[in-house]
């Protein structure tokens, strides 16, 4: 009997028959990102080759959702496994702040990676030379509910500008913002995003471009309305006819997960998206930013690391 069951079990493996017993089950894995041809949507494709080819029976696939303020409701509901998102807005989802009306309180940070740096973008001829001009401008905020829409809302709330009566926010990806500044239709383009923002490098080879500046004493009064907004330059000549760097704030990228994801899946995604930096450099220059090294694991985040991260981390002696 024991012979007769062996020989069906090889018979049916030699003509590939699925039976889920015989082997492991498969673990279906999703990653929030955000709008097509951003950083964030360059790297989850990255990281979803990294993940696939590195950890057995997991299938890891890239969404194209709303973007980092979504992303936050997403993962806290299970709607994906995993988000990218950025540091402020997975602590105002934990608190329950701003736009988030329910705290997420189950969010967890699995990896820390690039500083997202805001570009507000100008035609050359444009007569805007401040934020502060901004009064009754035609103003791409991004998508509705995003991270990039939040920030913009911030910012020129500080300047004295609702957007409500002030000025006109264009709910557009940045995609579409590129097409509206092209167009004629757009006054002022908000892009929130790892350096170079493919988007608006594809703006520059037809249009001639101007970012504006956040001065010193403009970011003081920022920094004092909203503490999390750190200061940071475009860095010179990362876009063309830009010979020196550009003032404005930022924060930096994460990707999240929910605490009852297993510690074990936690630590191999983990183990498997630090230990191939050079593949995700390959795919955005972004990708040099989500290693190991990152400044951000030797002090305490904002938001818990996820358990599988601290596992690896202390694997690799960069925390006790």
């Amino acid at each position: 009997m024991i012979l007769a069951i062996t020989g069906i079990i090889l018979i049916v493996g030699m003509l590939g028959w699925d039976i889920p017993e015989l082997h492991a089950a498969k673990k279906f894995l999703s990653i929030a990102t955000t709008q097509s041809g951003t950083s964030w949507y360059m790297l989850g494709g990255g990281m979803v080759q990294v993940i696939n080819k590195n950890i057995p029976n997991v299938e890891a696939n890239a969404e194209v959702t709303g973007g980092a303020g979504e992303n936050c409701t997403l993962v806290q509901k299970k709607k994906v496994d995993m988000g990218f998102s950025g540091d402020m807005l997975v602590f105002w989802a934990q608190d329950g702040l701003y736009s988030y009306k329910e705290k997420h309180p189950d969010l967890r940070i699995l990896i820390c990676g690039q500083i997202n740096i805001a570009h507000f973008v100008v035609p050359e001829k444009s007569p805007l030379r401040s934020l502060m001009e901004a009064k009754g401008k035609r103003i791409g905020v991004g998508q509705p509910g995003s991270g990039n829409q939040m920030i913009a809302k911030q910012v020129f709330d500080v300047f004295g500008l609702s957007h409500q009566s002030d000025y006109k926010p264009l709910y557009l990806t940045f995609i579409e913002q590129v097409s509206a500044i092209r167009d004629g239709h757009c006054d002022l383009g908000v892009m929130i995003a790892g350096v170079p923002s493919p988007p608006i490098l594809d703006l520059q080879s037809s249009h001639v471009i101007r970012f504006i500046e956040i001065t010193d004493e403009e970011y003081g009064k920022i920094q004092q309305k909203y503490p999390w907004y750190m200061q940071l330059s475009i860095p010179a000549n990362t876009y063309k006819s830009q010979p020196t760097p550009i003032k404005t704030i930022g924060g930096m990228s994460v990707v999240i997960a929910h605490k009852d994801m297993s510690e074990e899946i936690a630590y191999q995604i983990v183990k498997a998206v630090l230990e191939n930096n050079e593949y995700l450099k390959s795919v955005h220059p972004a990708g040099a930013d989500w290693s190991l090294d990152h400044p951000a694991y030797q002090q305490p985040t904002v938001v818990p690391l996820h358990p599988g991260t601290l596992r690896y981390l202390k694997e690799k002696n960069k925390i006790k």
